[in-house]
Parts: C-alpha cells; sequence; structure tokens
C-alpha cells in the first residue's frame, strides 16, 4: 500500500508512539512500592490484573460520556481496592496521584516510532499527535518524551472539549491544525477510538496492531512494526 496525496499525519499518543504498557507498568510499580500495597495485597502480580480490567472499564465509559473525568480519576484506584478487600479512598486518591506523576517521567517510546518519526518529518509530512487524556498530564509525558520536537501540534481531548473517536475531536483537530481531511491520514492502535474515529470521519486510517488484537472496521492498512509507515509514504 502507497499512499498518494498525504501531507498530515496524525498519531495516536498512547502505545502508538509512547509505550504506555511499559511505562504505565514502571509507574505502577513506583507507586505500589511507595505506599506499601504489598501488606495490603501481596505482590503486585495479583493487583495489576484487576487494575487494569477496572481501568479499561471506565476509560471506555468515559469515551463513552457516561462518566466524567472526575469520577474516573476517582474511581479506578478506589474500585480495584474495593474489589480486592481494602475500602480506603484516602489512599487510593495518593496512589493515584503518585502514578500519574511517575508516568510522566517515563521514556519509553514503541520500538521504531523516534526513527519512523524523524523519516517521515525528513520528507516534509506534518506531524500531530491526538490523544485522549488528562491534560497536563500528557503534556508532560511529551515534554520528557524526548520527541516532542518532532511533532508540529498536539489535540489533546481536554482542550478540545471532546473525545475520540467523536466527530467534534476530529473537528477541533482540523480546525486547530488547519490540515485537510482529504490529504490526511490517522495511525493508531485503539480500533475503538483512532479507527472508530477516522472511519466515521471519512479519514484514510492505519492500524498499528502491535499486539494482535482484531480491529473490527474496515482499514486502509494494519502493521505491525511503525516502520513500515516509512515504505507506505514516500
Amino acid at each position: 500500500m502507497i499512499f498518494n496525496d498525504i501531507k498530515y499525519l496524525f498519531f495516536d499518543w498512547d502505545n502508538t508512539v509512547w509505550d504506555f504498557s511499559a511505562n504505565s507498568k514502571l509507574a505502577m510499580i513506583e507507586s505500589y512500592n511507595k505506599y506499601h500495597l504489598e501488606q495490603h495485597f501481596g505482590p503486585i502480580e495479583n493487583f495489576l490484573p484487576e487494575y487494569y480490567k477496572v481501568n479499561d472499564g471506565l476509560w471506555a465509559d468515559y469515551r463513552n460520556l457516561k462518566i466524567t473525568k472526575e469520577e474516573l480519576i476517582q474511581t479506578r484506584f478506589n474500585q480495584t481496592f474495593k474489589n480486592l478487600g481494602l475500602d480506603d479512598f484516602e489512599l487510593s486518591m495518593k496512589v493515584n496521584e503518585a502514578y500519574l506523576d511517575a508516568t510522566t517521567y517515563k521514556k519509553e517510546l514503541v520500538p521504531g516510532a523516534e526513527l519512523m518519526l524523524k523519516t517521515l518529518k525528513s520528507r516534509g509530512y506534518k506531524l500531530y499527535v491526538i490523544t485522549n487524556g488528562f491534560l497536563e498530564v500528557q503534556k508532560r509525558k511529551m515534554r520528557n518524551s524526548g520527541i516532542e520536537h518532532l511533532f508540529d501540534m498536539s489535540i489533546i481531548s481536554d482542550e478540545a472539549g471532546a473525545l475520540k473517536p467523536s466527530r467534534a475531536f476530529f473537528d477541533y483537530a482540523f480546525d486547530k491544525t488547519g490540515a485537510i481531511p482529504a490529504q490526511s491520514l490517522v495511525i493508531g492502535d485503539d480500533p475503538d477510538a483512532d479507527i472508530a474515529g477516522a472511519v466515521d470521519y471519512g479519514l484514510k486510517c492505519v492500524f498499528f496492531n502491535r499486539k494482535g488484537k482484531e480491529c473490527g472496521y474496515k482499514v486502509d492498512a494494519e502493521i505491525s512494526d511503525l516502520m513500515a509507515l516509512t515504505n507506505m509514504l514516500l
């Protein structure tokens, strides 16, 4: 697949260029140890599966406007604690704050991300971040990532007042960047946010399928290696 007439590239951030899975786990270990949660839950391996289940469900509800940002923040650790037998809201909020702070200093990138971005930028493409997330957290992640300078602009849901996959989010992105939808390409790893949003908006899209997910949407291309993009965008 060769994409012709593309000038604007919109990249999801978490798990597309910045390795959220790796960085999140490192931050979680730091927070778990800081508050000695092993006293309550044992090894962190006992805790993480329940947290991921709760957190993923809450993020899906947040994207679908069923809960607010504040409800997500106040619920994810608290509900995980309760599910594992501990009712301590104050501690859950301390852990949440420590975790969010720790994530912003992690710098692990998805393999190939930096070289891919440098290559495409050198070819004259405009590169943008499109991300759901908390404004200050995402901005600090980007500042500390070592690759922020490769992007022309970032569009964060908190600023947009809308979340992917909503059309309002993409309306905001195109208004802010001045990019032309017909000359734009979306690259992301999340079928329900990145790909669904792009398809609904009528945009060309590439599904970055690093972990063997089922997409469920018709995409223009699917890759498992970011450097494959450099062969599609000449």
